[in-house]
Formats: C-alpha cells, structure tokens, sequence
C-alpha cells in the first residue's frame, strides 16, 4: 500500500515537473545569458543585491549580516523638504549622523541606530519652530549593489506640514502688583508677535526676558510655576498660558566688603549706584561689578546679593574682590617704513595713596618723536562720576615739517555722563622752540581743552563692533598771554561692524575732520597745523607727506584736513587674519575743507596675528598718486592692535 503511494506521488511530481520545464529551462537560461554579459563588462568580487531606495521598515529593522558590511558602513547625509537655510542648519547642528559621518558604523543595524536616534532630536526641531505637524521619513539609497565598502546615502525627507502660529499669550499671577501691569501686558517688548510663527525659542526668550526686567523692578525671585501650551489642530494655531510667581518686594539693605588690602573701602562705596533701602535693580548690581573691573583695580570682583530678605525686606549685598598688583610695567615697539621704529615703554603704580589714584610715567624713543610724561589720575574727585588728571609733557619732534622741543602741563576733569558718554575740560598751557626752514620761533600758548568722548566699541585692541566718536575742540586765547590766536577743532568718527554671527568678518572705517577758525597756515604754529600720510592717517605715503610740500619737498601742514578709509578684516584661523584697506585724504589752507587738492590715495593689505594681549599686526600699503622723488613704492606698518 505504501510502496502504490509512492509510486502515485513520484507521477503527480514527475508530471509538474514536465509541466514547468520550460519556464525553469527559459529562466536558467536568461541568468547565465545575464551572467556572461556582466562578467564580460566588469568583474565583481562580491556584491550584496539590495534594493535601490529601501525604507527603514523594510530594511533597517531587519539588519543583513553579510561579510561584505562587516568592515564599517561609509555612508553620506542628505536633506530633502527643506528650502530654509536657518531651519536646515538647525537639523545639521543636532544630528549625530552627520557629527559621526567619518566614523562608520560597523554594520547596518549600528547605521539603524544612528537614524533613529537622530529623528527625536529633529522632531524637536520641527516643534520648536512651529510644525507640529511635521515629520521625517528616512531612506536609505545604495544603488543596485552595495560593493565591499558598504556605501550608502542616507536620506532624510523632512515633511513640514502647516506652521502653527501664536494666537495668544498671556502671564498669569496672583496677585499682579500694580506697578507690573503694563509689563506684563505690553508683550511685544518681551519679543512676541501674536499670529507669527509659534517658535518656542521665542516663547522661552519671552519669560527669560520677564523674569530678568521682574529683578529690576525689585522682585529678584520671580520665577516661573507651570507654562501650558495650548496646540489647536484644526485652526493650526496655540496659545500659552505662564504662571509667574513674582515672590516679594526686594529693596537693597547693607552693604558688607571683603578682600581689600590696600584700597580704601571708600573707593568701593563711592561707585555703589544705590543707597540702603532703594527698590533693589539687579543691573545695578551687574553695573557695579563692570564698573569696578573696568578700573584695573582688581582682578575679580564678585557682586553678591543674599539668597532671602531680611525681617525688614531688605536684601543685603555682599562685595568680595581680589585687589590687582599695584605697580605695573611695559613695553611695546612700532615701526613704520618712513617713521622707523619707536620704543614706548611705560611705569605705574595703579594705587599710589590707597585712594585709587593712578601714577602712570610714559617714555617714547624713535627717530620722530623723543617723550617723557608722567600723569597723575585721581577718582571720584569732589563727586562719584568725576576724575582729576595732572600731566606734564617734555621732550623733541623731528617731522620733516619741522623741529620741536618743548614741555607743557594740563589739569583737567573728565566727567562720566553714563556708559558711553565722557566729557572734559582743563586748562593746558605750552611753551616751545621750533624750528622750520632754518628759521627759530618761540611759542608760548594757552589753552582751554574741551573733549567729548563716546564708545560702544566691546575692545581697545581687537573692536570687532561698535562707535567710537573723539570730538576736540581747544581755543588758544591770545588775551590770556599766547602769541597765537586760533581755535582747533578735530572730530574723529570710527565704525566697526561685523557681517556675520561669528565675527570673522569685520567691516571697519573712519572719517577724520580738521577745522581752524581764524588759522591758517602762517599764522599757527607748525605743530598745531594738521597733516595727513603715515600711520593712522592715509597709509601708503610717508610720514606728514600726503598733503602739499614746500620746494624743499617738506610737509607745508593745512589750517583744515580730511581723511577717510574703509578695512575689511577675514579671520581665517584663530589665530590668523588677513586685511584690506583703502584711505585718502589731504590737507587745505582753510580754515575748513575745501576740497580743492585733490586727495591722496592708498590701499594696501596686512596680516592680523591675535595673542592674549591683542593682535599683532603688518601691513604693506601703496600710494596711488605717487610723486618721483617723494613717494616710496610702498610703506610697511607694524605694530600692536588693529590700525584703528
């Protein structure tokens, strides 16, 4: 019986066999036809078939273990969806794809992984900037073989949807003090716009906002208890609820000092902005500290209030600093093609009666200038905000211009108006030889400075962004004993301004204005004429020389001036920078600008080398309106900090 079962199952086999023969003969048949055709254009070690374009469900959840994968996964990044170049260097930032794209994965499953992880940190992403809706799909694309090197493009086809917009936002507290109101209500001064995008970095800004301007209006807990994000998906809009407990009513109590060795404490009380009692401002205690730093004092300065009020709702403040070294030295070396080198060395003691007070002895040696001067810097003279300064000047100028020796002295106030504004005014008087053309005068001259100062700049050395506006003007009164009477007016604008977020590219420019009324050039003194050419003027011309000479093809010097220049500034490395400039400017015999001598022109390019105790810099520059027998082919500059 089962020897019949046998025999009837071998038919019903041998029958379905004959039936399919000619399909498997026909598909045998066009394998090895396949075969010999791919042998014969190019041999292949070993190849894994793979689908072209694989979705993760299909193939990443089911990882291939082929010994061809088994030496890592060279694999690439890709975007789809995405036009914005901000929302797009969002998901670069996050993604650990593209941060470990050098590193392979040793095999599809730790590629998997890869993927994956990354699309919670996108979603995010998507979110943050409004597309709740949004999502990410990835593919993963190896063509129609993957070779022993295992590459393959990762793909990741980023859906938007439909951006959800602000639709109302709103603080809520219990209760709301009055005098918090309005700032609590006037939301567009915290940055939100209603019916923009819903981006909940703006929304987070907005209460980090509040909470800071809540510690200068006398509340410095505040702080946040519960946020509720209200997402509409059919309207495809939100709204945000944040509850704010404001805490208690702060006001500044005592101040305590700690650190001080030589300083008198009273110079710290002087620069406090508030008295005991005061609705406490945490800016002001922010100001303090810059403001004490700002005085090369100290080395640290922490500015402490108390973690809780006292019984009388007070909150005390505690000072502790760290005092600088109180004498101080160096040096520094200029050179300048037609000026040659010029040593500046300098002495000082930061703290010399415990008062604050500064000495500072400054020496210049070089071949066109040969100082000595010592000044004595006294704060918080008669009122917080006002310094005294004392300062005697003696020495030689060799210019081609002229030859000078002399000495003077100034007493001045300087008057802080606030952070960014200063202004001066003194009493100078100087008496001199000079002599020019062979020819000897002696020049004794009062004076009356007055000096308006603003800044903005965030450095002396390297500014990267910011105003900075030097505006003189200094009468010469002959009725108070001079043998001139003229007046000098020099205003000095400066503008840096960065062009992208990361500083490494600087646009920088100046514009100089000379005037003199009731000067010119025969009846001023020769060092109170202007020039321009040379360093910090119109580079690419000497010293004094871009401006009208005399037969001897000596600077005549000009009752008015102006020079102009414009510098583009590329950090190429972090320690690397390279330059390029263009100046022009000149001198005229009136007593302001005329314009009817053409201006000199240079440009030129350098190198920027940035140390801890500012950039090093040299650059060559060409003068384009070049004189036989006066005008270099180039001049070289170097020196410490930026040309202007």
């Amino acid at each position: 019986m089962q020897e019949i079962e046998f025999l009837e199952q071998s038919n019903k086999l041998s029958k379905n066999i004959c039936l399919k023969r000619p399909l498997s003969v026909f598909l045998l048949s066009c394998f090895f036809c396949f075969f010999f055709h791919k042998t014969q254009a190019q041999e292949i070690p070993h190849v894994a078939h793979l689908p072209s374009l694989i979705h993760p469900a299909r193939l990443l959840k089911n990882p291939l273990d082929h010994p061809a994968l088994t030496s890592g996964i060279n694999y690439t990044v890709s975007f789809k969806g995405i036009s914005d170049p901000e929302l797009l260097l969002l998901f670069q930032e996050v993604s650990q794809l593209i941060a470990l794209e050098s590193r392979p994965p040793p095999s599809l499953e730790g590629l998997r992984r890869r993927i994956f992880e990354d699309i919670p940190h996108f979603k995010k992403i998507l979110e943050s900037e409004g597309y709740y809706d949004g999502s990410v799909v990835p593919f993963l694309e190896g063509g129609l073989h993957v070779t022993l090197s295992g590459s393959f493009q990762v793909i990741l086809e980023i859906v938007l949807g439909p951006r959800y917009t602000l639709n109302s936002f709103k603080f809520k507290s219990h209760p709301t003090p009055r005098a918090l109101e309005s700032l609590l209500s006037n939301i567009e001064s915290l940055g939100i716009k209603l019916h923009h995008p819903a981006r909940a970095q703006e929304i987070s800004e907005a209460v980090t906002t509040l909470i800071s301007k809540l510690a200068t209006r006398g509340y410095p807990f505040a702080k946040v208890v519960d946020q509720s994000i209200v997402i509409h998906e059919q309207s495809h809009t939100m709204d945000a609820l944040i509850q704010v407990d404001f805490g208690s009513l702060a006001r500044f109590g005592s101040v305590s000092i700690e650190g001080l060795q030589l300083l008198k404490a009273s110079y710290i009380q002087d620069e406090i902005l508030w008295k005991k009692g005061d609705i406490f401002d945490a800016q002001k205690i922010d100001l303090l500290r810059t403001n004490l730093l700002q005085s090369n004092l100290f080395t640290s300065v922490d500015v402490i209030p108390a973690k809780e009020l006292n019984a009388q709702g007070e909150l005390p403040i505690l000072v502790r600093v760290i005092e600088n070294k109180r004498l101080y030295i160096g040096a520094g070396l200029h050179y300048a093609s037609s000026e040659g080198a010029s040593l500046k060395a300098f002495w000082g003691n930061r703290n010399l009666f415990g008062d604050g007070d500064n000495l500072d002895v400054t020496g210049q040696l070089g071949k066109i200038k040969s100082i000595i001067e010592p000044t004595y810097t006294l704060p918080h003279f008669l009122r917080p905000d006002q310094t005294l300064v004392a300062s005697v000047m003696g020495g030689s100028e060799r210019p081609e211009a002229y030859h000078k020796r002399g000495l003077s002295g100034l007493l001045q106030l300087k008057r802080k108006i606030n952070e960014a504004w200063q202004a001066s005014l003194g009493g100078e008087y100087s008496t001199s030889r000079i002599k020019r053309e062979g020819k000897a005068n002696d020049y004794h001259l009062p004076s009356i400075p007055l000096n308006i100062n603003y800044s903005s700049i965030n450095s002396l050395l390297n500014p990267t962004t910011g105003l900075k506006a030097d505006w003189s003007f200094i009468p010469f009164p002959k009725v108070l004993g001079g043998t001139s009477n003229f007046a000098r007016i020099f205003l000095r604008q400066l503008l840096h301004q960065p062009l992208d977020p990361e500083e490494s590219l600087i646009f920088s420019t100046y514009v100089n204005i000379g005037l003199m009324p009731n000067g010119s050039r025969n009846s001023v003194p020769p060092d109170k004429l202007f020039y321009a050419g040379g360093g910090g003027s119109v580079r690419g011309y000497g010293y004094q020389l871009a401006g009208p000479l005399d037969a001897q093809k000596n600077p005549l010097g000009g009752a008015s001036a102006f020079e102009s220049g414009v510098e583009l500034l590329a950090k190429i490395t972090t320690d690397i920078g390279i330059v390029s400039f263009v100046d022009a400017g000149t001198v005229f015999n009136r007593p302001t600008p005329t314009f009817s001598n053409p201006l000199f022109w240079g440009v030129g390019g350098g190198i920027r080398y940035y140390t801890p105790i500012g950039p090093i810099r040299f650059d060559v520059a060409f003068p384009l309106r070049r004189r036989a027998g006066v005008d270099s082919p180039f001049q070289i500059y170097a020196g410490i900090g930026q040309s202007f």
